[in-house]
């Protein structure tokens, strides 16, 4: 490997500007990863061959985008790059890779996928792609013990000192194949995420307590988290001084978790750590599955207050109708982007907590008195396009993307509510509620 690496290296900066494959005339992607397998050794000796090398080379050595996955020795590198002095502080943002398949269901879905492809060669193609899988496998186990390892991450982040961003990634696929990355798309190929996880998670805040981080995002994080208690102070430490918070929730332990008293509710919890999370800008909590949005959910934001909250999005969570109001109407000053559930929680005559469709009437004249927003995403509400035996399909895209960028509704039957609703709140539009149905379709 790397005899081929030198080999690459020795081409590139061969004869300075007659050499047609030099350094200078390549893309910059084509740049950045040549240099992203490097090890730091590498990078040191490349920045000292001449001053044209460490010119060029510069901004492609070392991104400020480091990416820490469990089948490379990549937290050996990440402990190599603290301890250097310039390269230390090139880092800005951290992206650690969690995900993992659970064997049993992977296999299978190779199995299906190789029943359903029958033709030549794709025996030999899939033999291939289960040798990499099995390579794969074998790399992570023999890195478990560095992965996200507490005294590595403790040493390694306080020398990080324009560290600013961590990102914990466990849903994205790890593998560079297209076999199995179909596989990967396949029902019940990831793992859930559990206390592993959990341990891996609260170890990485631990060891950024010392960082000034003003961004942390989770895509999965466990809902396990809520049913320990330990973990709050650290929650609460790492939550002071960000900006922009991100926690996706998956669903393992989801049913099993029933509060007796709100005080206890994972809602409750979050609320608490978030109390002390004055400066952020953009709160993004969610869950992952949909019908999650059965989950009672007592208050989530109240007697919250983000003096600078610009962005709120709940995702597939149920609201409280009252709640939500308030926290709208105190945050209205600085508040331009919104993305709710259409589900509220209210309890039914037995006292038992109710999640069902929400009647928006009321909440987006309210919007349109009070705030001055920018965007408007309502998901999850029922189309006027469905038929009857279709009404409670919902619709779970936006219309705005991660970055709020408009996506492509589904042809068949677009989100007609929430377009509505952002026309009336944010447009000046005409009321959804205030023009018969049949107006809708013109």
């Amino acid at each position: 490997m790397m005899e081929s690496i030198n080999g690459i290296m020795d081409s590139l900066t061969a004869n300075g500007d007659k050499n047609p494959v030099g350094l200078q005339y390549l893309p910059a992607e084509l740049i950045e990863a040549i240099f992203q397998d490097l090890g730091v050794d590498s990078c040191k000796s490349f920045r000292l061959t001449s001053k044209r090398c460490a010119i060029l080379g510069q901004p492609y050595i070392l991104s400020p985008r480091l990416k820490l996955f469990p089948h490379r020795d990549d937290f050996t590198k990440l402990m190599e790059i603290s301890q250097h002095t310039y390269f230390s502080s090139q880092i800005h943002r951290v992206e650690i890779y969690m995900a993992k398949a659970d064997d049993f269901h992977f296999r299978n879905n190779l199995c299906l996928q190789q029943c359903a492809k029958e033709r030549t060669g794709s025996a030999e193609t899939m033999e291939k792609s289960m040798a990499k899988y099995q390579k794969q496998k074998g790399l992570e186990e023999a890195f478990a013990d560095d992965f996200c390892n507490p005294e590595i991450l403790e040493l390694a982040f306080p020398n990080m000192k324009n560290l600013e961003a961590i990102d914990i990634k466990m849903e994205e696929c790890l593998y560079n194949d297209l076999v199995l990355w179909d596989a990967w798309k396949m029902g019940l190929s990831k793992a859930e995420p559990g206390d592993a996880e959990i341990d891996h998670f609260m170890a990485i805040l631990r060891a950024a307590s010392a960082l000034n981080l003003r961004v942390l995002t989770n895509d999965l994080l466990p809902f396990g988290i809520w049913d320990m208690d330990c973990y709050r102070p650290d929650l609460e430490a790492a939550f002071h001084g960000l900006t922009t918070l991100k926690l996706v929730m998956g669903c393992k332990n989801l049913r099993d978790h029933h509060a007796t008293d709100s005080r206890d509710s994972w809602a409750n919890k979050l609320n608490k750590a978030l109390k002390g999370a004055t400066n952020l800008r953009e709160l993004h909590v969610g869950f992952k599955l949909s019908f999650s949005a059965v989950l009672d959910c007592p208050p989530l934001l109240d007697g919250l207050m983000l003096p600078h909250l610009h962005t709120l999005i709940l995702e597939k969570i149920a609201w409280h109708p009252e709640e939500l109001s308030s926290f709208l109407k105190s945050h209205a000053a600085t508040l331009r982007r919104l993305r709710v559930w259409a589900f509220v929680s209210k309890k039914d005559l037995k006292g038992n907590t109710v999640d069902q469709p929400a009647d928006l009437e009321q909440l987006i004249d309210e919007m349109k008195e009070h705030l001055q927003l920018e965007k408007l995403d309502v998901c999850g509400h029922p189309s006027v396009l469905c038929q009857p035996a279709e009404i409670f399909w919902f619709h779970e895209t936006g219309l705005y993307d991660e970055n709020w960028e408009p996506v492509k509704q589904h042809t068949g039957s677009p989100s007609v509510m929430a377009q509505r609703c952002e026309e009336y709140v944010v447009h000046g539009g005409p009321s959804p509620y205030g023009r018969d149905i049949g107006d809708l379709f013109s």
